[in-house]
This record gives structure tokens, C-alpha cells and sequence, in this order.
């Protein structure tokens, strides 16, 4: 005996079906909009222009620190409370800016309200002077926050289309992770040292990788961290021209911080290169990220080459590569 299933029915039981998930189940998010490194404010005029509003612009849209030109750290759309609807909800990054007389919690936090993902923030206080120093108290971390997002962001992207081919070869040379996206090519492998590069009519991106054996906490002094790298660039990064090669701009005295890498202590450099006898240069960030389980440092470096275009975003590419490494166990 065969049994028959009428298109209507058919059409029933998937519509019940729908209904009961949408019931059950998390609503299906919408996917954010907005660029990277864009940051919707939204508040009233009057908090816009107040010195809440400077405040803001202190903090979240200063110079970024180690670019060859002026960028910002984020760039802020003002936009008022009753044009935020439709598409706008959807943004990546949102910040609520409000004064009300009822105000209790100053800072509180939420991901994917609209969109996914996303992140909204909302500064809260009594007055225009209170919000003023809620802005000043958290400005640091808020830029820190929005920034660790936008990282976050890349990399999980850069998992969906990974070089297995190169994340084999990193793996197999050094002993560890990183995500690279397609996209990327082998320059230089050899002797330790290897060099991977993205090249497109506008710019050109690079990563160069090697380790040493962990000595002494002098291992993570700035002026030593950029003598090896140089001594190394000198030998594997030529330039255009013969004789010329890849080097640490000097000028520009650099800007050191300690931070946190793959759950271990790393030191961070932002600086500038050039290229000794062209005239090339650009922006490159790097780190020395102390391997404990094998008692080793692993210099990852990062280096942009765009002379016509704004650098912040193909620097935060290479930074979330970076940050996506992954270390093994101690090796047998």
C-alpha cells in the first residue's frame, strides 16, 4: 500500500514546524552592518556638543599610535535617539551616551541585541559633570573593548576560509597555531625564519615568524627585541633596489606595552619601518610572546605597505592573525 502526502498537508506540517521552533528555539540574528572600526554613538545633540561629547572624542577617537599618518582610533557617527531604527539597529558597534535623573547602574554591557555580532554599551549618569567622568574612568577600556570585539570579529571570519596549506607549514616549522586566511603566500622559509605576504594592487601585508631560546627577562627589552628583528630583516626582507633591505624606522621612537597573548606574557611594539637605501615604509607591530612550556620567545611581526591608503585596518588584519595563536604542550 502507498501513502501519499498532499502538497497541503506538506505545507501545514512545515509551517507548524516553523512555529513551533520560533517558539522553542533562539530567534535566527540578523547579521550586523557597519565597517570595521566604525563606532555608532548615539545621544542627543546637547550631550554631542557638551563636554561629555569632548570627553568621548578624548578617549575613542584620539590618534592611533604608531601609523606613519594621522588615524583615528575609531571613527565615531553621532546619531540621535529617534533616528536609531531599521538597518542602524543592526549596526556592529554601539554606544548609548544618557543623562537621566534615575540613573543607577553607569556602565553596563550587551552582545547581539539587534545583530550578531554585535556590541552595545551604555554610558549612563545624572548629569552632564557625572557622565563626564564615567566617560574619563572608562574611556581607556572601552577603546581596548571595542577593539578586542573587532579582533574577535576577524578571526572568527579568518577560521571560515583558513590556507591549511600554510597553517600546515607554520605548524610544522614552529609548533604552534595561527589562523591565515586565504589570501596569503610563502615568501621565505628557511633557516627559522619565514615570511608570509598578501599582495593586491593597493597594499601589501606581511607576517614574518621566528623563535629563540628564553635566556633572561632582558629577552623582552624593547631596544633588544628590535636589534634582532633587524638583524634579521637585513638578512631575509630585501628591498626593491640592490643592497636595500627592510629595517626599523628609528625616527620614530616606538611605542612598548606588556601585554597578553595566548594566555601567556608578550611584549608589544608599535613602530614604523623602511626600507635602507628606497624609500618605502609603513606602520609594523610585533610581539615576543614568552612560550613557558618551552621555554622559547616567538616573535611574531606584522608590517603594512599601502603609501595611498589609510593603514589601521590592514594592521588590525594582521594583529588579529597574531592574536589567534595557539600553543602546544611542552615538546617531548
Amino acid at each position: 500500500m502507498t501513502f501519499r502526502i498532499r502538497p497541503t498537508s506538506l505545507f501545514i506540517f512545515l509551517f507548524s514546524t516553523l512555529f513551533l521552533f520560533s517558539l522553542c528555539g533562539d530567534p535566527v540574528k540578523l547579521k550586523s552592518t557597519g565597517k570595521a572600526g566604525e563606532l555608532l554613538v548615539v545621544c542627543s545633540d546637547a550631550v554631542w556638543n557638551s563636554a561629555a561629547g569632548d570627553t568621548l572624542r578624548y578617549y575613542l577617537s584620539k590618534e592611533l599610535e604608531g601609523l606613519p599618518q594621522q588615524e583615528e582610533l575609531f571613527l565615531l557617527v553621532h546619531l540621535k535617539p529617534k533616528d536609531l531604527s531599521g538597518i542602524l539597529e543592526q549596526h556592529r558597534n554601539i554606544l548609548f551616551l544618557d543623562i537621566k535623573t534615575n540613573a543607577e547602574v553607569p556602565v553596563s554591557y550587551k552582545e547581539d541585541k539587534w545583530a550578531a555580532p554585535q556590541l552595545i554599551v551604555n554610558l549612563a549618569a545624572k548629569d552632564t559633570m557625572e557622565l563626564v567622568e564615567v566617560i574619563a574612568k572608562n574611556g581607556d577600556f572601552l577603546g581596548d573593548y571595542y577593539n578586542n570585539e573587532e579582533r574577535k570579529r576577524l578571526i572568527a571570519a579568518y577560521s571560515r576560509i583558513t590556507d591549511k596549506d600554510i597553517q600546515s607549514k607554520i605548524k610544522t616549522r614552529f609548533d604552534f597555531d595561527l589562523t591565515v586566511p586565504e589570501g596569503f603566500f610563502l615568501a621565505y622559509d628557511m633557516d627559522g625564519f619565514m615570511w608570509i605576504r598578501r599582495e593586491s594592487a593597493e597594499m601589501t601585508q606581511g607576517i614574518f615568524i621566528y623563535t629563540t631560546a628564553y635566556t633572561d627577562s632582558n629577552t623582552f627589552n624593547g631596544i633588544n627585541i628590535i636589534q634582532l628583528r633587524d638583524s634579521l630583516t637585513r638578512k631575509y626582507i630585501p628591498g626593491p633596489s640592490q643592497g636595500s633591505y627592510m629595517a626599523t624606522e628609528l625616527a620614530f621612537p616606538g611605542v612598548f606595552k606588556s601585554v597578553e597573548l595566548a594566555g601567556n606574557y608578550a611584549r608589544e611594539i608599535r613602530g614604523l619601518w623602511r626600507i635602507e637605501g628606497d624609500f618605502m615604509g609603513g606602520p609594523i607591530i610585533s610581539y615576543a610572546v614568552y612560550d613557558k612550556e618551552n621555554n622559547r620567545i616567538i616573535y611574531l611581526n606584522g608590517f603594512v605597505y599601502a603609501p595611498r591608503f589609510d593603514k589601521r585596518e590592514y594592521l588590525r588584519q594582521l594583529d588579529a592573525i597574531m592574536h589567534s595563536l595557539k600553543l602546544e604542550g611542552k615538546k617531548a
